[in-house]
C-alpha cells in the first residue's frame, strides 16, 4: 500500500470506532472540483513565490573554538585572540570565509603545535577571508589563529544587532560600575568573535576572560580555573566540552552574588545583583525540581555540565535568553519576595530551560525552523503547571497562547516552518511559539501520552547534539508510533492558517438521533481543507458519552443515537483545536456547560458565549456571579470581568462578596481587579471606600497601585495626601500610577515628580511613563514650564541606549509640537504670548531634527516617520 494512503486508512479506523455514530458529508460536486483545479492552475502558473531560505551550506565545520578576550569599557572594544579548529566538510578547500562584523585584524596564522605561520587574509565590515597555505581535506583538521579587535558598539544599523554590549549600571551616589554582556540570536555573535555565525554550526569552546578583579563571569560550559593577574585582574577560563550553535555562546561580566544550588550531582548556580541575593532561589524557583521532571518525563537526563541563571541590565532586547547551560533574563525579573506576588517568573524558567533540550541539545537547522525551538520551549511551560499545579492551571496558559496566535493571524498567517520568511527575526512571532506549542498539544492529544513521550525521546536521542528540520520529528513520531504523519505535519506545520468551524445542532425526534453538522468556513484556497480527528461528548440523563469522529470536508453531518434530547453536545470535548468557531449553542446549553463540563476552557467558552447573547440577562448574571467562587484563577477573573462590563444594579450582598475577595483572595491580581469593580460599581458607598484605603496597605504593590488610583479618583485631595508614602516605596506599579494620575489632572506643581525622574535616572523603564508626561505637558498653559521641561526630556534621551524608549521621547517631543501647531493656528492670546510660544515650537522643531540627525537606528527612523505620516493622515 502506498505510504500516503495511510492517513485516510486511519480516519476510516476511527470512524469505526464511532460505535453509536455515523456520517454523512457534503462534498463540491465534480464540477465545482474541476473548477477549483482549472483555477488552481491558472493562478499557480503566474504566482511570483518568495525567496526560499535555506539552511547554510558548510564549507569549512567548526569543530572547536578558544576565546582569549580582554575588553576596554571606554572605547567600547574588544580585545580578542581565537584559535578556531576546522575541518573542511566535505569538499576540499583553500580558502576560509569566516563572519566578523566590524573587527579590526591584527594577524592571521596557521597555527601547528606551537609555530605561527601568517597567512594572506581580506577584511570588510562583515567577514574575513583567508586564504590557506594549501589545500585541505574533509580527512585533515586544521587551527587558524586571529588576533582583532571587535568594535560591536560601531555596527551601523541599530543597538539591537551590536550582539555584544557595554552597560553602565551606576546609579545615583554609587561608585562606577558596569555590565558586559552578550545575545547572539540571531547570528549576532560574530559582532564579538569570528566564526560561521549560523545555527547549523556546532563546535565544542573555551572562553578566557582577562576582567577586574571586582567583577563576576559567566559563560557556558564550567569554570575550570580563576587566575590572579596581580595587576587588578583575573582571568576565568570556562570550558564546555559538549557541541552546540554558534549563537549559544555567552559571556557576561558584572558585579553579581552567585547563589549555589544543585540538582544530583550537577551545579546550578543563580547570578543576581547584590542587593537580591536573597531572593535568588525565589527568583528562579523551582529550578532543581524542573530539571528533574523534565530529565524524567522526556526520558533524556538534563544533558550539559551545569546550569546557570543570570539577570542582565537593559536586556529589554531579548527578554530571556537559552544560552547553553548560561540563560540570561532582563533585569524585571530580578524581583523581592514580595514582587514576585505580582508575578512570578515560573513560566519563562520553563521555557529557558526546556531550550536545552529542544533548541540548545537539538538545533533548528535554519531560522525557517525556529518553531523546533520555541514550540516546544512553549509547550514546556505547559507540561511543568500540568505536572506541578494540575490540568487546570496549565489549560489557562495554552489557551492564553491561542488567544495570541489568533490575534496575530487576523493580519498574517505563514507556514510555521516558514521557508519564505522576509528576515529571519520575522520568525519570532506568534507563529513560531504560540501556534507551534497548540499544535504539539494537539498531537499528543492525537497520539496519546505513552507514544507523544515516546516518540520525544526517541527524537532527542537519534539527533543529539545535532541539527534538526521538521522532517526528523515527523520522521521520530512515525518510528514510534507506526503511523504516516504526512496528513499532520503537512497541515500543521508545513502550511499556514487555521480551520474556522461553524457549529449548529438539530435532534430528530423520529429516529431519536442527534445530529452535528460542521462546516468549515476558512478560506479553503489560501488555507485549504483541514483534516481534524475530534472527540464530541453527549451530555444526557446524568452520564457523558463520547464519540471520536473525524471533521474533512467542507460540511459534515454526524449522527449519533441518542433516546432523549442530549442536555448539552460538546464539539472538540478535549478541546485541543486550533480553530475559530461559531457555536449555536442555546442560553440553556451554555449554562448547562458552566456547570457541568470539566474544563476551564469549557467554562470560558459558557461565560463567553452567555456574555455575546445577553449580558443583562438574569440567569447569566448568575453564571458570572457563580463564577467568584471557582477555584480556577481565570474563571473568577472573567467573571469580574463580564459583571464588570454588565449595565445592572448589583445588591448588597454582591458587594459583601467583593469587598471580601478584595481582602482575602490569595491572588493578587483577583484583588486588583475587585477593587475596580468595587470602584466602578458602588463608587461611593462608604464600605467599599474604606475597603479602598485599606488596600493601601495590601502586601501586594500592583494591588496598592489599583487602590491608590481609586482613592485619587474618589477624593483626589485626599488621595494626594497618600502619594509621598506610596512613591517612597519606589515600586514601578505604583509609579506608574502616579504618573498617570498627574498626566491627566495636569497640576503644574507635580512637574518636579517626572523632571526629578529623569535627571536622576530613577525614570521607570516604561514606554506609559513618557506619554504619561507627554500628556502632562500638553495640559499646562505655562510656556516657562515647557522651556524647563524640553532639556530635561532632551537629555534623557540622548542617555537612552534602548531605541524603544527612545522613540517615546520622540513621540513626546512631537506631540508638544502638534500641540503648539494648534494652537497658533487658533491663537486669541496677546502678541508676546504668541511669540514665545513660536520661539519654543521652533525649538521643538530643532531638538527633533537634532535628535533624528545623530540618531543611528534606522528601524527608529523608518518607524517615527510612519508615527508622523500617520498623524497626518488623520
Amino acid at each position: 500500500m502506498h505510504k500516503l494512503l495511510l492517513p485516510f486508512i486511519t480516519i476510516s479506523l476511527l470512524l469505526l470506532l464511532s460505535s453509536c455514530s455515523k456520517q454523512l458529508t457534503q462534498t463540491p460536486s465534480p464540477a465545482d472540483l474541476q473548477a477549483q483545479a482549472t483555477e488552481s492552475s491558472s493562478e499557480d502558473a503566474t504566482e511570483v513565490r518568495k525567496p526560499y531560505s535555506p539552511s547554510e551550506r558548510i564549507l569549512n565545520d567548526i569543530t572547536h573554538t578558544k576565546l582569549e578576550l580582554s575588553f576596554s569599557y571606554e572605547k567600547k572594544e574588544v580585545y580578542g585572540k581565537a584559535t578556531l579548529t576546522i575541518r573542511p566538510y566535505f569538499h576540499d578547500v583553500n580558502e576560509l570565509v569566516l563572519d566578523a562584523r566590524e573587527f579590526k585584524i591584527n594577524k592571521v596564522a596557521l597555527l601547528v603545535g606551537q609555530e605561527l605561520t601568517d597567512l594572506s587574509y581580506k577584511s570588510d565590515t562583515m567577514h574575513l577571508t583567508i586564504a590557506l597555505d594549501r589545500t585541505y581535506t574533509n580527512e585533515e583538521f586544521y587551527e587558524i589563529y586571529i588576533d582583532y579587535t571587535a568594535c560591536p558598539s560601531e555596527i551601523v544599523n541599530t543597538y539591537q544587532y551590536q550582539g555584544l554590549y557595554f552597560v553602565d549600571t551606576k546609579k545615583e551616589g554609587q561608585p562606577d560600575s558596569y555590565q558586559i554582556w552578550t545575545q547572539g540570536e540571531t547570528d549576532l555573535n560574530s559582532s564579538w568573535f569570528p566564526t560561521n555565525d549560523r545555527p547549523n554550526e556546532k563546535y565544542t569552546q573555551e572562553v578566557y576572560l582577562t576582567v577586574d578583579n571586582k567583577f563576576k563571569t559567566l559563560s557556558n560550559g564550567l569554570l575550570v580555573l580563576s587566575a590572579d593577574n596581580g595587576d587588578g585582574t583575573r582571568t576565568d577560563y570556562w570550558k564546555q566540552s559538549l557541541p552546540h550553535s554558534a549563537y549559544l555562546t555567552l559571556i557576561a561580566i558584572g558585579d553579581y552574588a552567585i547563589v549555589k544550588d544543585k540538582w544530583r550531582d550537577i551545579e546550578v548556580n543563580y547570578y543576581v545583583e547584590p542587593s537580591h541575593e536573597k531572593y535568588a532561589k525565589k527568583i528562579f524557583s523551582n529550578t532543581p525540581e524542573m530539571i528533574e521532571f523534565f530529565s524524567n518525563r522526556l526520558g533524556y537526563d538534563y544533558p550539559w555540565e551545569k546550569y546557570s541563571q543570570i539577570i542582565l541590565r537593559e536586556f529589554d532586547l531579548a527578554g530571556a535568553m537559552e544560552n547553553t547551560t548560561a540563560v540570561t533574563y532582563q533585569e524585571s525579573f530580578q524581583k523581592t519576595t514580595r514582587e514576585l506576588l505580582d508575578g512570578d517568573n515560573e513560566s519563562t524558567v520553563a521555557h529557558e530551560l526546556f531550550h536545552h533540550w529542544f533548541g540548545d541539545l537539538l538545533t533548528a537547522e535554519s531560522w525557517p525552523n525556529l518553531t523546533l525551538n520555541e514550540a516546544f520551549a512553549t509547550y514546556g511551560t505547559y507540561l511543568w503547571f500540568e505536572y506541578k499545579y494540575g490540568v487546570d492551571f496549565a489549560d489557562q496558559h495554552l489557551e492564553g497562547n491561542l488567544t495570541g496566535y489568533l490575534r496575530q493571524s487576523k493580519k498574517l498567517k505563514h507556514d510555521l516552518i516558514w521557508y519564505e520568511m522576509p528576515h529571519r527575526d520575522d520568525m519570532f512571532d506568534g507563529h513560531s511559539y504560540s501556534k507551534g506549542g497548540r499544535i504539539l498539544h494537539m498531537l499528543r492529544n492525537y497520539l496519546g501520552d505513552d507514544a507523544f513521550f515516546t516518540a520525544l525521546s526517541e527524537y532527542l536521542h537519534a539527533n543529539e547534539y545535532q541539527n534538526v528540520e521538521g522532517h526528523d520529528l515527523r520522521m521520530a513520531f512515525e518510528k514510534t508510533s507506526g503511523e504516516d504523519l504526512n496528513w499532520f505535519f503537512n497541515q500543521w506545520f508545513f502550511g499556514k492558517g487555521h480551520p474556522e468551524l461553524n457549529i449548529s445542532y438539530k435532534y430528530n425526534e423520529v429516529t431519536k438521533e442527534q445530529l452535528v453538522f460542521i462546516e468549515q468556513t476558512q478560506d479553503i484556497e489560501e488555507n485549504g481543507l483541514f483534516q481534524l480527528p475530534i472527540k464530541i461528548d453527549l451530555y444526557a440523563n446524568g452520564k457523558v458519552d463520547t464519540f471520536n469522529v473525524v471533521i474533512k470536508n467542507v460540511r459534515d453531518t454526524f449522527a449519533f443515537s441518542a433516546a432523549t434530547k442530549p442536555d448539552l453536545v460538546n464539539v472538540d470535548a478535549d478541546k485541543m483545536l486550533i480553530c475559530k468557531k461559531e457555536d449555536s449553542k442555546t442560553k440553556q446549553e451554555l449554562i448547562f456547560q458552566f456547570n457541568n463540563t470539566p474544563k476551564y476552557i469549557d467554562k470560558k467558552e459558557a461565560m463567553t458565549g452567555l456574555f455575546k447573547m445577553d449580558f443583562t440577562d438574569k440567569d447569566a448574571q448568575n453564571i458570572f456571579v457563580a463564577a467568584l467562587n471557582s477555584p480556577m484563577t481565570n474563571i473568577k477573573q472573567l467573571g469580574l470581568k463580564y459583571l464588570n462590563d454588565s449595565i445592572i444594579s448589583f445588591p448588597a450582598s454582591l458587594k459583601n462578596k467583593l469587598i471580601d475577595m478584595a481582602k482575602n483572595d490569595p491572588i493578587a491580581k483577583t484583588r486588583g481587579l475587585t477593587l475596580n469593580h468595587l470602584f466602578d460599581s458602588y463608587k461611593a458607598d462608604a464600605s467599599q471606600i474604606a475597603a479602598q484605603e485599606n488596600a493601601l496597605n495590601d502586601s501586594s504593590y500592583y494591588v496598592i497601585s489599583m487602590a491608590l488610583s481609586n482613592v485619587l479618583n474618589l477624593d483626589a485631595e485626599k488621595g494626594r495626601t497618600h502619594i509621598p508614602k506610596m512613591l517612597d516605596l519606589n515600586k514601578k506599579k505604583i509609579m506608574m500610577t502616579v504618573a498617570k494620575y498627574f498626566g491627566e489632572s495636569g497640576v503644574a506643581s507635580d512637574n518636579s515628580f517626572f523632571t526629578s525622574r529623569l535627571e536622576k535616572d530613577l525614570a521607570p523603564q516604561s514606554y506609559a511613563f513618557m506619554n504619561h508626561y507627554s500628556d502632562f505637558l500638553i495640559l499646562q498653559n505655562s510656556n516657562a514650564l515647557i522651556e524647563l521641561a524640553l532639556p530635561v526630556i532632551e537629555k534623557a534621551f540622548s542617555k537612552e541606549e534602548y531605541y524603544g524608549y527612545r522613540i517615546t521621547y520622540l513621540k513626546g517631543f512631537k506631540y508638544l509640537q502638534w500641540n503648539y501647531e494648534a494652537q497658533l493656528k487658533d491663537w486669541n492670546g496677546t502678541a508676546e504670548d504668541k511669540q514665545t510660544s513660536t520661539n519654543i515650537k521652533t525649538n521643538i522643531d530643532k531638538i527633533v531634527e537634532r535628535l533624528l540627525a545623530d540618531e543611528e537606528s534606522e528601524s527608529l527612523k523608518e518607524k517615527f516617520e510612519k508615527f508622523t505620516e500617520k498623524h497626518k493622515a488623520e
